[in-house]
């Protein structure tokens, strides 16, 4: 039998493991079956099975047998597995009871299994030891029967797995025992589990008919672990203590699979551990020389690109004149895959392997080859691939030049195909190929910088500066940071002359790309862009005509550009001061932001620029949002739109959308703010920005998704851009949101890790407050779930003493309402007093100017208050929005407050909306409150019995109790805290369904099928 143990958590295999329980459940209720757990080498099939038979083990009475085939060679050990876990199944029931539910016939053919049951003398051997014994012509038919009975007795006592691990190493008695049992298993309580592989094994492997002829049979199921995500990859590392950040890069190598994983993280470095490049090379050494040479020369073309062509290949091995032969083989084994008109690796630690194992002139010479065939026939690798194609061969075949202007090209080719991160590799190649001694020869352009002189060769400053911006769009900050540096460190602090402007409007683009990048990394990022700004002779920027904050001049007022000479100045300062505005804005300096814009709006349309229009109008449309005025907002919002499209900045398109959501949200409107933020979304994918801004966009579509009550939408829009490994601040507020879900769903632990990763990623010194106080409410809302409430005392101080909590009315009002649960769950402790005091003033002087923020108003008022005015106002200003979790919050206070008054009738109503809420979202905590509250107050939170069937919704039947009990629409709307208008719908719905013409006949029916009390 399988001994229970306690092995590492098991990542990512929720799924498998359903499948496997539900595969479980119908073989001790239905009837025996069979499943088959397949996979490639170490993609996890022995660990899934180990989780599965180890939780049977501590929470049922099953009882799993293991039995394991040997890579001994075909048919070295008839019967291996099964010996094993008969033998195992016989210690557990003891020899009596093994002997007697065998009978004299199965004793005798399981004999050579179990000696022990070997009770019967054999004359001939007692005459002749030298004389074998006379062969036995139905004995394999025997000892199968004996398999059977002895399984099905046992199981007639209890559940049985027969676990049968590496099936592909099965002899034939075995392959024949295994089929012989799935077809003719009978009893329920029987589950047979099988493990093999399913790659590594040529066409002919005795393994694929056996599959064929299970899967042929109808009580066979199969169960294939998935590789591990990304996220999986970084929370494996984080349990190990490992740094998650290497996360990507593993995960790349070793396309999720679970050994591959492991190797690589112990390992540490670039090259494929030794023991483990043993194993992937065992299929290699297996082939004749002429094909294992096909492979390698295969290796250094998949080394550049995942597929190599078959003409490409064959020009690089043009003595190969068997050359399909050779391949046949490779394919056969497993190693290589046809993919279109080439070749592919089966696995990318495969190739790895098989390239690194290249002797160093071998690899050379084979990349040298490659170079010289793509550069005399182009058509061999695809056109957009080409220059990246030939920058990697020449690089590895050492030529520096030719690898330094192959980048360059491509680096451009990719920057026009909003491949960034590709762009940000390739410019880091250039970087690292530029001669030390001054510039490349060629004048190859490096990546589209825009210099002063279009003929003149790159400069290393220029590169820099390229690879900065494409971090930027890449999502990289921290290399940006690195680049932007570079750039600035290589370029004249102090230019003169004629191009002194141009070389200050350089340096201060560069300095507000390095801002950006800070920002990005959990920094301020204020100094790069103040000193941007200084570094700019000043441009006169009054407009002609006063503008009031909350009316800028009319977005599409046509103003024609200044001369040519003074347009690109007062375009840079106008951008400079459009960024410095947005930042300004995020970190809470609203005034400064305001002006700000507002001369970078007039700068820009000076210029002629509408991009820059665009970004200035983001930050004026997030200011008409603020202060209560959402048309202003949207209005900015879709010119904003407007002018990005039209300048073609994407960056500052998916800024704009990102905006557009927050003002939906602020509006209340989730449903319209989850909506744009999928366009939004759709477009920075489209524009290769989906691991930057992109992110900020799936952050608020969790975000809108939580609030609508779709939990597992808004986990799986979290976890997708987590996965594209975004820059610090956006993984932050990535965090948060799924630390949010995770408190909602109950699990405690996953809250406070997430939100201690948040932390960790953002600066001491950031002061961010769009993006902290969310974190900060996470911090208290979880510190209260743990029971921590000195902590929970200390975040709801340091929250309250924040000068500038009360301008982010929007954010401020959650954080509001979990400090007023936070002094009452602390009461009476004499510090929550204070803390009490400190609030409800909060509460009476923060900013409602919205209807999301008037609901949290209401909330917090219900919690000052034992009222059921103020409960009532709660829960209609929460129904009003459709909120679910902050609904059923309401609903219960109103309960706790109808009961207080002796309303029993109507707190039942309320707790039956909540649990029917907190049921659906799922919410944990909300459904434990109202059972507890129910059984405490002999209240049921469940339909009436006779109410089902009627296609009644939980509130019309709660309507329907009121109609029966001869309320009127007010009264019902008063009870419920709904108005008469909404009641009165509510009872002609109810007519309609019940098929009665008046109130009367409803009551009646009610009271006829003794629906209520």
């Amino acid at each position: 039998m399988i001994t229970p143990s306690r092995p590492a958590p098991l990542l990512a295999r929720s799924a498998e493991l359903r499948a496997l329980a539900d595969a479980h459940a119908h073989a001790s209720a239905a009837g025996p079956l069979t499943v088959l757990v397949g996979g490639e080498a170490g993609i996890g099939k022995t660990r899934l099975v180990e989780e599965f038979t180890t939780h049977l083990a501590a929470h049922t009475d099953t009882r799993a047998y293991l039995g394991g085939c040997l890579a001994l060679g075909a048919d070295s050990l008839p019967y291996a597995p099964f010996a094993a876990l008969l033998r195992a199944l016989a210690r557990e029931f003891g020899t009596p009871w093994t002997a007697g539910a065998l009978g004299p016939a199965g004793r005798r053919a399981l004999a050579p299994w179990l000696p022990e049951l070997d009770d019967t003398p054999h004359p001939h051997a007692l005459d002749d030891p030298r004389t074998p014994p006379a062969p036995d012509p139905h004995g394999r038919s025997r000892l199968f029967d004996a398999v059977r009975t002895l399984v099905e007795a046992a199981a007639a006592h209890h559940p049985v797995v027969l676990v049968v691990e590496d099936l592909h190493w099965a002899d034939t008695s075995s392959r024949d025992l295994l089929l012989y049992l799935a077809r003719t298993l009978t009893r329920p309580g029987v589950l047979l589990l099988a493990t093999h592989r399913s790659t590594d094994l040529p066409d002919d492997h005795p393994l694929h008919p056996l599959l064929t002829a299970l899967t042929r049979l109808g009580p066979v199921r199969r169960v294939d672990p998935a590789p591990l995500r990304r996220a999986d990859v970084a929370r494996w590392l984080a349990d190990h203590g490992l740094d998650p950040a290497r996360a990507e890069e593993i995960h790349r190598r070793s396309q999720g699979n679970p050994l591959f994983v492991e190797a690589l993280a112990e390992a540490g470095g670039p090259a494929t551990p030794v023991p483990l490049r043993d194993l992937l090379l065992t299929a290699l050494r297996e082939l004749p020389d002429a094909a294992r040479q096909v492979v390698r020369a295969a290796s250094a073309a998949c080394a550049v690109e995942d597929t190599v062509g078959h003409r490409l290949l064959a020009a690089v091995l043009p003595d190969h004149a068997d050359l399909d032969q050779w391949l046949r083989q490779a394919v056969e084994r497993r190693l290589l895959q046809p993919d279109g008109d080439g070749y592919r690796f089966r696995h990318a630690l495969l190739r790895a392997a098989v390239h690194e194992d290249l002797l160093p002139g071998e690899r050379a010479r084979l990349h040298a080859a490659y170079a010289r065939a793509l550069a005399a026939d182009p058509a061999l690798a695809a056109p957009d691939r080409l220059d990246a194609a030939l920058a990697a061969h020449w690089h590895a075949a050492g030529d520096r030049p030719r690898a330094l202007a192959a980048a360059a090209r491509a680096a451009d080719r990719a920057r026009r195909a909003h491949a960034y991160a590709e762009q940000l590799a390739l410019l880091e190649r250039v970087l690292d190929l530029w001669p030390a001694d001054g510039h490349p020869t060629g004048g190859h352009s490096a990546g589209g910088h825009s210099g002063t002189d279009a003929d003149a060769p790159p400069e290393r400053a220029d590169v820099a500066a390229d690879a900065a911006r494409a971090a930027l769009d890449a999502g990289q900050a921290l290399r940006g940071i690195a680049h932007a540096t570079t750039a600035l460190d290589l370029l004249d602090t102090t230019p003169t002359g004629p191009a002194a402007p141009a070389a200050a409007a350089r340096r201060a683009l560069l300095l507000e790309t390095r801002s950006l990048l800070k920002h990005r990394a959990g920094q301020d990022g204020l100094d790069d862009l103040r000193e941007a700004v200084r570094t700019l002779p000043d441009t006169p920027t009054a407009p002609d005509t006063p503008t009031a904050p909350d009316t800028p001049t009319a977005p599409d007022t046509p103003t024609a550009p200044d001369t040519p000479t003074d347009a690109p100045a007062v375009a840079v300062r106008a951008r400079l001061l459009a960024t410095l505005a947005s930042r300004l804005w995020v970190l809470t300096h609203h005034h400064e932001a305001l002006g700000h814009a507002e001369t970078a709006l007039h700068l820009a349309r000076r210029a002629g620029d509408p991009g820059v229009q665009a970004l200035a109008l983001a930050t004026l449309a997030a200011h008409a949002s603020h202060t209560g005025n959402p048309h202003q907002a949207r209005a900015h919002c879709d010119t904003a739109a407007r002018l990005a499209a039209e300048a073609g900045d994407d960056d500052t398109a998916a800024l704009v959308a990102v905006v557009a959501c927050v003002t939906h949200k602020a509006d209340g409107r989730y449903e319209d703010a989850a909506t744009a933020a999928r366009h939004g979304l759709d477009a920075a994918r489209r524009a290769g920005l989906a691991g930057s801004r992109g992110a900020v966009l799936a952050a608020v579509l969790a975000d809108a998704l939580t609030h609508l009550g779709h939990h597992d939408q808004a986990r799986t829009a979290a976890d997708d851009a987590l996965a594209l490994d975004p820059p610090p601040l956006y993984r932050a507020v990535l965090l948060t949101c799924l630390g949010t879900l995770a408190l909602t769903a109950d699990d405690t632990g996953a809250a406070t890790e997430a939100a201690a990763h948040a932390e960790h990623l953002l600066t001491p010194h950031y002061t961010g407050r769009e993006f902290l106080l969310p974190l900060h409410d996470l911090q208290l809302r979880t510190a209260l779930a743990t029971g921590d409430h000195t902590r929970a005392a200390h975040l709801l101080r340091t929250v309250l003493a924040d000068p500038h909590l009360a301008d982010h009315p929007a954010l401020a009002w959650p954080l509001a309402h979990t400090g007023l649960l936070t002094a009452q769950t602390l009461h009476p402790d004499p510090a929550a007093a204070g803390l009490t005091t400190a609030l409800t003033a909060l509460v009476e002087h923060l900013p409602a100017p919205g209807p999301l923020q008037q609901a949290h108003r209401a909330s917090c008022r219900a919690l000052l208050s034992t009222e059921a005015a103020a409960q009532h106002a709660a829960v209609t200003a929460w129904r009003a929005l459709a909120h679910p979790h902050p609904l059923a919050e309401a609903l219960l206070r109103a309960a706790d407050a109808a009961l207080a008054t002796g309303e029993r009738t109507a707190a039942e109503e309320f707790l039956r909306e909540a649990d029917a809420l907190a049921t659906a979202l799922p919410a944990p905590a909300l459904t434990r409150h109202a059972a507890r509250l129910a059984a405490r107050h002999r209240l049921t939170t469940t339909a009436p019995e006779g109410a089902q069937g009627l296609g009644l919704t939980p509130r019309e039947t709660n309507v329907l109790r009121l109609v029966a009990r001869g309320h009127s629409n007010r009264a019902i709307g008063e009870a419920l805290f709904i108005s008469a208008k909404t009641a009165g719908v509510h009872v002609s719905n109810i007519l309609a369904k019940l098929a009665v013409t008046s109130r009367t006949e409803a009551a009646a029916l009610a009271h006829h099928r003794r629906l209520f009390d």
